[in-house]
């Protein structure tokens, strides 16, 4: 397999790790019509439960005070190292998946812990990592670029599965401390992963932080489970840093060939601007980018070198003008010279304007957001000779997407439990507005930067409803909570 289609198979594996998280893919041209029919009702159990005291007992990070001198990325190696190695062959992790989603009085215990012995090892190497005081990943991304293979990631998503297991059976025989002892862990790897200089690994972080979300949601379910509001609320957020996978992502045509950081102002020979042209075409081709099928951009270097002069010269031209160079200043220069600028300031065009938005909450980034994706989709591919921007971009705005709906998964945990907080002051009852909970906050929507709707339907029965963005589907993400409070 190609490098790139590597990385993009593991970036639909990651998604498909949790439904919330689906498949990476380029949104449709435009947005599609606002759905009107609401998602359908999910039901919630909850039972009061106040505020554990101290406040922060319980954390699902370990606090710094426990953590060692080290690396936690040497751990992460060795725990794919000790993990068995026919981990494929007999369905095992097929089954593992099916019991993460089985209710909680279903689990095979005796089918369970064998499996889970088997990676005691592997699992012990995680727990360690959790309390290393850093995580450096030191990853090649200067030398390889987009080449770059991430076979490891396939193996901690596993591993992330298997804790999610081992804290699901452990709710299930309400063993809750030793529950969030392996959420903790798991939430610990996927900060880690979150923290990465790459987006690949900021997904799959992302995703190993659902499974452990989805059973923090199974916890707060289970009579007399703690509150885990304040262990919810200090959760870093965003648990992905946004600014290293920023500056990989952008910058990694420039760590593909380094000359081209410089094209504004080098000077080169035309002897050298013609190896630098066959050098992007080569390394292209070698890293596996594919094109869009037209005859001009197959991918053999040699036929897309022989185009260069006969069919994109003369629109790399035409596109540096209409950019503000001077006529005469285009026409002075060799035509590799030209390809090589053209095609550098229009990537960099696209590019600047999608990584702009990332360091604004979504809620207030995504208007930006859509409007760039229309610009890409409209002008992309017209003004593109090798169309870059149009391959790697839509991907990390759909990536910037599911990033918000995880920080939204979590902003509905706290709900749930800021509402078991006020039920077990108030003999069991919901209140009949979310602004009664004060002094505890309750999060805003973070995919629309707006208060989540509310509707108290009885005094232990009420209904949250969390709209899906104008224009994204309804069944990923909409989302309609029935809860039902019942006192133990």
């Amino acid at each position: 397999m190609k490098p790139w289609k590597t990385v993009l198979a593991l970036l639909l594996a990651a998604q498909a790790a949790n439904a919330a998280m689906s498949a990476l893919s380029p949104p449709a041209a435009g947005e599609a019509p606002a759905q009107e029919s609401p998602p359908p009702e999910q039901p919630v159990l909850l039972h009061p439960q106040p505020e554990p005291d101290p406040a922060l007992r319980y954390r699902l990070l370990p606090p710094t005070y426990d953590r060692a001198p080290g690396n936690a990325a040497i751990l992460y190696e060795r725990a794919i190292i000790l993990a068995p190695q026919a981990e494929k062959q007999d369905g095992e992790m097929d089954r593992v998946v099916e019991w993460l989603k089985a209710p909680l009085d279903t689990l095979p215990e005796d089918e369970i812990r064998p499996i889970l012995d088997k990676y005691d090892s592997s699992l012990h190497e995680l727990e360690m990592a959790s309390v290393r005081a850093d995580c450096r990943w030191d990853l090649p991304i200067k030398e390889e670029g987009i080449a770059l293979l991430l076979p490891e990631l396939a193996h901690l998503r596993n591993l992330g599965r298997l804790l999610a297991l081992r804290a699901r059976l452990a709710i299930a025989q309400e063993r809750y401390d030793d529950a969030i002892a392996s959420l903790r862990v798991g939430f610990r790897m996927a900060h880690d992963l979150g923290h990465a200089p790459t987006l690949i690994h900021g997904l799959v972080g992302v995703a190993i932080s659902s499974m452990m979300t989805d059973q923090i949601e199974a916890l707060i379910q289970q009579p007399g489970s703690p509150n885990l509001y304040w262990a919810l609320t200090i959760l870093p957020s965003p648990l992905v840093a946004v600014e290293p996978i920023i500056e990989t992502e952008m910058n990694m045509l420039f760590f593909l060939v380094p000359e081209l950081k410089d094209v504004d102002a080098a000077r080169r020979s035309p002897d050298e601007w013609r190896r630098l042209w066959q050098t992007l075409l080569r390394q292209l081709a070698q890293a596996g980018v594919m094109m869009d099928g037209r005859a001009e951009f197959k991918w053999q270097h040699e036929m897309a070198a022989s185009l260069g002069g006969a069919v994109l010269y003369p629109r790399a031209r035409q596109g540096l003008i209409e950019q503000g160079l001077p006529a005469e200043e285009v026409a002075a220069m060799s035509a590799p010279q030209v390809l090589v600028l053209y095609t550098v300031r229009t990537y960099r065009h696209f590019a600047d304007r999608t990584a702009r938005w990332f360091n604004l909450p979504y809620s207030e980034a995504r208007p930006g957001i859509k409007a760039d994706e229309k610009h890409l989709e409209r002008e992309g591919r017209k003004r593109e000779i090798i169309p870059l921007a149009s391959m790697l971009l839509p991907a990390l705005g759909a990536a910037q997407l599911r990033l918000a709906a995880f920080e939204r998964r979590v902003a509905t945990l706290r709900t749930f439990e800021a509402l078991r907080v006020y039920a077990a002051a108030h003999a069991g009852a919901l209140p009949e507005q979310l602004d009664q909970i004060a002094p505890l906050a309750v999060p805003m929507d973070p995919l629309t930067g707006q208060p989540v709707s509310y509707r108290r339907e009885a005094p232990a029965i009420a209904v949250l409803d969390l709209p899906a963005p104008s224009g994204e589907s309804v069944e990923r993400y909409g989302k309609r909570y029935r809860i039902t409070m019942q006192e133990r």
